[in-house]
């Protein structure tokens, strides 16, 4: 009887490491709780996390409430890697509260909740709340603080004197002979890089808060980063015969990505044009989308470039023409591509062919994919102008790829057909994990030489 409870013991304890290692993103406690807090100074929540996957991961953009800023790695996290995730609840209200965080990452589609909660008595005289400052002219005056933080290499604990500091929207900050930096910069939730000379840059989220800890940037010396064994370049040897000598010529430049070679693959110029209205919202369309866009990022070389455009009511210019290896602009904003609004698609059609031609590669494979979940319409669309529109760039050479979520059969006619007029593929996600490998595999299939 004791064999069969210990056996019945150890099944439970594999099922939960298996389940543990399947989500990938592991957070033992996922509720804190402040319990009575007699002076409210907006203290963190901390959370930690391990990937417990096999595969290297990303946190995708969380869904939290308004009076919530959440702070997480933005960066790459490797297997068996762990880290930290502080929740900051800002309020002007004493009482009780309870707020719940959704998070998603990039090896599932299975989602995490956070919870945390507490009791309020009092508010301190310098906690902060949803509530702006207004200056004389109306506008929204941010409130601003001092941000101190250090720069310093992540293998000897040493300061890294005259390192780069970037944040969106702010000037570049230089650190000091001792690896430090002090700035002014308003309160809000910022993606920041750290970079210096000889080390691998470093993206970090950052909430900035009055009393807030020194922030720390840990960046890892390039000649300790760890080769994975699928990017350990093959050396290709040829034998030149010449007066009975042979004489080897090794060459010894490294592949970017053996597996997605410039020898067998052309240089791509890819536009993506993506749905971003509110049904993207739904079964987690976007997330699914945004895995699938970072698995691709992670796989692009310095010869590609892409440029993203986004359609809603109206379109925006996302990215254009960024390099694959630049991860330090493209992961971040994959991360932080959000659904609101209705469906205009042609609205960005003319837009996203007239960027392909723009950027053409001679040679390459210059492809716009489009993606969305249901019909492709807006104010000019007409089936034979849009017709008329793909079969144009058709014939300048750019291909035309159609994603498409959902099983709207009215609407997998209509990209299909779409694609098939851009001597393109009509590529049909579903949510989650079997996405991931599906855009980098089109972008294969065409750039193949």
């Amino acid at each position: 009887m004791r064999k069969c409870w210990a056996f019945f013991i150890l099944l439970l304890t594999c099922q939960n490491l298996y389940q543990q290692g399947f989500r990938g993103l592991y957070i033992s406690e996922t509720t804190y709780n402040f319990g009575t807090v007699k002076v409210w100074d907006n203290p963190p929540a901390i959370f930690t996390f391990e990937n417990t996957s096999f595969d290297p991961m990303y946190i995708l953009a969380p869904k939290m409430g308004r009076n919530v800023i959440v702070e997480y790695p933005r960066n790459r996290i490797e297997s068996g890697e762990k880290g930290e995730i502080r929740v900051y609840y800002y309020t002007e209200k004493t009482g009780s509260f309870a707020e719940e965080i959704i998070l998603y990452n990039s090896t599932t589609d299975e989602p995490i909740k956070l919870n945390v909660k507490g009791q309020i008595k009092a508010m301190a005289d310098n906690a902060l709340t949803q509530c702006p400052d207004f200056d004389e002219n109306g506008k929204i005056k941010p409130r601003e603080f001092i941000l101190e933080g250090i720069v310093v290499d992540k293998i000897t604990k040493e300061p890294i004197s005259h390192a780069v500091v970037k944040f969106a929207g702010i000037e570049s900050i230089y650190t000091n002979g001792r690896g430090e930096f002090k700035q002014k910069i308003p309160v809000g939730l910022y993606i920041s890089l750290a970079k210096a000379d000889g080390y691998r840059d470093l993206n970090l989220m950052v909430g900035v808060r009055n009393d807030m800890e020194r922030v720390v940037y840990e960046l890892l010396p390039l000649e300790v980063q760890p080769l994975e064994v699928d990017t350990i370049p093959a050396l290709v040897v040829d034998t030149i015969k010449k007066d009975t000598q042979t004489v080897v010529v090794v060459d010894t430049i490294p592949e970017e990505n053996p597996s997605f070679s410039t020898k067998e693959y052309k240089a791509n110029n890819i536009v993506f044009l993506i749905d971003v209205s509110g049904s993207m919202k739904q079964n987690a369309k976007i997330d699914s989308l945004k895995m699938a866009m970072l698995y691709m990022a992670e796989e692009l070389r310095s010869v590609d470039r892409i440029s993203v455009i986004t359609f809603a009511t109206s379109t925006k210019d996302v990215l254009t023409n960024v390099p694959g290896d630049q991860k330090d602009i493209l992961m971040p904003t994959i991360n932080g591509l959000e659904a609101k609004g209705t469906t205009n698609g042609v609205l960005g059609l003319e837009n996203a062919f007239a960027e392909a031609i723009d950027q053409f590669i001679e040679g390459g494979n210059n492809q716009v994919i489009v993606v969305t979940d249901g019909i492709f319409n807006g104010t000019n669309s007409d089936p034979g102008k849009v017709r008329d529109l793909i079969k144009a760039y058709s014939d300048r050479g750019i291909i035309l790829s159609v994603v498409g979520f959902g099983k709207d059969q009215q609407a997998i006619l209509q990209m299909t057909k779409m694609a098939e007029m851009g001597k393109g593929s009509f590529i049909q996600f579903e949510n989650g994990q079997s996405a991931r490998p599906k855009l980098i595999e089109e972008i294969k299939s065409r750039s193949r030489k």
